[in-house]
């Protein structure tokens, strides 16, 4: 596994006593909100101003193999990290006419407490939606947002920042040919960019449009078909003999949602897909992708959800152009309470790297449970366990994480 060699952790400053400050003020602020939030959680406001506070936990933050590889990369064996997240902004939503516009300008901070000289940040959420109506047949969406936030190294081993901002924009129009037939045209359009050097090898933009012709109507609440093309560059990442930085993505494939009962929705789609590379020769790759999804109210309470996903998709890595996924997941929810939610999930995905002879298994299983404190302010707790076996030893890993928040949205 790949590592680079790193400093131990520096000495608490004034800056982060005063960081530690005003977290726990943040605290006290949101609790105290709390005995008159209800009186200003008022839907239809115009503009909501929203309060976000979390603490977490993570036995295996850098997603080590063990602790010869951590060793290597912070020089010490894996160690647990907790951090705490707090933020701030506002939901901006105007509805003139036929037409309805929302924003959401929020901006939040992460402190970790170890290697905060590498992890901490500030993050941002920043989103513009208008959807539009013309006349009786046409209507749409454009849309715009930026998001900062940090997640586990996209390149192994590598223990060191990995926040990223992601820009995504993107213009739908619908045409309803007969009441209940429409037609669909959308363009989409992503660029993913990472704050240090070692993670710019997986900078990303990717330009993606699709067409589509649907029915409605009786059980059937879609059924269609679509064409989808997309290109997409990896601009900083090496050129070899089997790894290109641009690819090519056509696919074809019908899908549909259908309500079995009042009680059983099924939704899936199926279709064909094939990348090609400019740069290289007998690298191309095609096949079935697919998806399928089953939900069940079984009692007023409960609901089960049972998914399954066979797609192919870009790969970050860089042994791959492509990899092929195969994720079967399971989820129940019980309503406790009217107000008191538990959540079991649980999951198990195949990898397979194209032209590379690595294969990973990707297993998690989590439980949450939320409390709604009004409509719009909720307490949640989420506990999770993920593990990655490989053929490849060094990249498998296990962790535990532990995450508790309150979102108030006033």
């Amino acid at each position: 596994m790949q590592a680079l060699s790193a400093g131990r952790l520096a000495p608490i400053t004034d800056c982060n006593r005063y960081q530690q400050m005003v977290k726990y003020l943040s605290v006290l602020v949101a609790f105290g909100l709390l005995s008159v939030g209800q009186t200003w959680a008022i839907e239809g406001n115009a503009v909501r101003p929203y309060l976000e506070l979390g603490m977490g936990y993570d036995s295996n933050l850098f997603h080590f193999a063990g602790d010869s590889e951590a060793v290597l990369g912070l020089g010490e064996p894996i160690r647990s990290v907790t951090y705490s997240r707090y933020g701030v902004g506002a939901d901006l939503a105007w509805k003139p006419g036929r037409q309805q516009l929302s924003a959401r300008l929020g901006a939040n901070k992460t402190s970790f407490s170890r290697y905060e000289d590498r992890l901490d940040y500030d993050g941002k959420n920043l989103s513009g939606e208008w959807r539009w109506q013309l006349g009786n047949r046409w209507s749409g969406l454009i849309s715009s947002s930026l998001n900062r936030s940090q997640s586990t190294p996209t390149i192994s081993g590598i223990a060191e920042s990995n926040v990223s901002d992601t820009r995504r924009k993107a213009f739908m129009a619908e045409y309803w040919l007969h009441p209940s037939w429409r037609a669909r045209l959308r363009f989409d359009q992503i660029d993913q960019q990472y704050s240090t050097i070692n993670q710019s090898i997986s900078d990303n933009q990717s330009d993606s449009t699709s067409f589509g012709v649907y029915f409605q109507g009786g059980a059937w609440e879609n059924i269609g078909i679509d064409l989808f093309d997309s290109r997409s560059e990896f601009p900083n990442r090496p050129l070899n003999t089997s790894l290109d930085n641009r690819s090519n993505k056509q696919s074809l494939r019908v899908s549909g949602n259908f309500a079995y009962s009042g009680k059983s929705t099924l939704a899936g789609s199926i279709g064909y897909a094939r990348s090609t590379h400019p740069t290289l020769i007998n690298h191309d790759f095609n096949g079935l992708e697919g998806r399928f999804s089953g939900r069940w109210l079984f009692t007023g309470k409960s609901l089960l959800e049972v998914s399954y996903r066979h797609e192919l998709r870009e790969s970050g890595t860089l042994i791959a152009n492509y990899e092929t996924g195969d994720n079967l997941s399971l989820a129940a929810v019980w309503q406790i309470q009217p107000k008191t939610r538990l959540t079991a999930r649980a999951s198990s995905e195949h990898i397979d790297f194209e032209g590379d002879v690595r294969k990973d298994r990707l297993q998690t299983i989590g439980l949450s449970a939320s409390y709604e404190i009004w409509r719009g302010g909720d307490i949640s707790i989420n506990l999770q366990r993920a593990q990655r076996n490989s053929s490849d030893a060094a990249q498998e890993y296990a962790s535990n994480t532990l995450f508790v928040s309150t979102n108030l949205l006033f």
